[in-house]
């Protein structure tokens, strides 16, 4: 920006605080635009005076007002401004972990067992306080709103721990109840009853001992001891009961000898049973190993058969091939026709080398008859015709 601009906007500025009237900043402007003289009013006064202030600006004129510098974050210094210090949750709650996002390295002694268990208060009282000293903030503002998240993320993780407390106690508790009900259900589906017979045999000798304490309660008012006819009776009282009891005693003493003895029939039918069944097991078993054995000597002599028919097939097969098959009554006939070569049996192992009995064809037989001892093979070229035979 040139000079001149900054001077018009110089006079603009001290135009809108007051310091300079209308007329001195139209005269100005007109100086500046080289045109010395003041525009003419129609009511021009005497001209005024100027003011001393003006004419001492006008010799020294201000400096021109300059941007402010731009706000810097604020250093790291022992220095902590209002608002900062104060108990931190965010610190408390997430420890070692806001101590990581924040560059507070001090709050990884909260990983300690022992020591996190004091860290994790001395975070909380002094963790704001560091958090500033430790990192670059924008402002106090931005501090403050920063903290504020981890203080809320925090309360919001000790409440939901707390929920999940409660569920779990909860579930606990109810677990502990359904069992404790299923096994009283099972205790009480395996308890056993009282028979009928020790409530009968109770029942009737309840009565002889209540009677025999009243009798025996009972005193002569004059003297204070028993007297003799209430102990007589008392006495016979007592025979009559057990009188009375020793045939129930018998009768439950029979019925239980019948129990024990139809429970040990029961265990020896039981235990013929299984015996019986184990001898049909075994029997089962032994009759299943010579099924198996059976079929395993049938299966090597349908092996051992048909090894011998291939043997005997063999054997006829080598007879056939030592029996030479061609004789001078059976001669071997090989032709050539068209000039195409012709190829014949010979078994050379049976019948030798063969030789030309009789020629068929009107051509020479000469160098035109060929062996194949490998193949047992007599090829014949050149139109030759002949029958062959064993060599004698």
């Amino acid at each position: 920006m040139s000079d001149f601009t900054n001077e018009l906007l110089r006079l603009s500025e001290m135009r809108e605080k007051g310091l300079i009237s209308q007329e001195e900043f139209e005269a100005a402007k007109a100086r500046l635009f080289g045109n010395p003289e003041p525009p003419e009013t129609e009511n021009a006064g005497p001209p005024e005076l100027p003011d001393p202030a003006t004419v001492v600006m006008s010799m020294n004129p201000p400096e021109p007002p300059q941007a402010p510098p731009a706000a810097s974050p604020p250093a790291a210094s022992k220095e902590v401004p209002p608002g900062i210090a104060g108990w931190s949750w965010g610190a408390f709650l997430w420890n070692w972990i806001w101590a990581i996002f924040n560059n507070t390295w001090i709050g990884l002694l909260a990983l300690i067992p022992g020591v996190n268990l004091v860290m994790i208060f001395v975070l909380g009282f002094k963790g704001r306080e560091w958090a500033w000293k430790n990192k670059q903030w924008d402002s106090v503002e931005h501090f403050n709103r920063v903290q504020r998240k981890w203080s809320l993320w925090g309360i919001w993780l000790m409440l939901g721990g707390l929920l999940l407390a409660i569920l779990l106690t909860f579930a606990s508790f109810m677990f502990l109840g359904m069992a404790g009900s299923k096994i009283s259900d099972n205790m009480d589906a395996y308890s056993i009853p009282a028979s009928e017979t020790n409530d009968g045999v109770t029942a009737s000798t309840e009565p002889a001992p209540a009677a025999a304490e009243e009798t025996a309660t009972a005193t002569d008012a004059a003297t204070g001891e028993p007297a003799p006819a209430l102990a007589e009776e008392a006495a016979s009282a007592v025979d009559e009961d057990a009188s009375t009891n020793e045939p129930v005693a018998a009768d439950d003493t029979a019925e239980q000898d019948a129990v024990a003895e139809q429970e040990r029939k029961h265990q020896e039918e039981l235990e013929k049973t299984r015996a019986e069944a184990a001898a049909a097991k075994a029997e089962a078993a032994r009759a299943k190993k010579e099924a198996m054995k059976a079929e395993k000597a049938l299966a090597e002599q349908r092996r051992r058969e048909r090894e011998e028919e291939e043997r005997l097939a063999r054997e006829q097969a080598e007879q056939e091939q030592m029996q030479c098959p061609y004789s001078r009554s059976q001669p071997l006939t090989c032709s050539s026709r068209q000039g195409q070569p012709a190829i014949c049996d010979w078994n050379f192992r049976a019948c030798g080398n063969p030789r030309i009995a009789k020629k068929e064809s009107k051509t020479t037989c000469d160098r035109k008859v060929e062996w194949d001892t490998e193949n047992n093979q007599l090829i014949v070229t050149d139109g030759c015709r002949a029958q062959f035979i064993p060599v004698q």
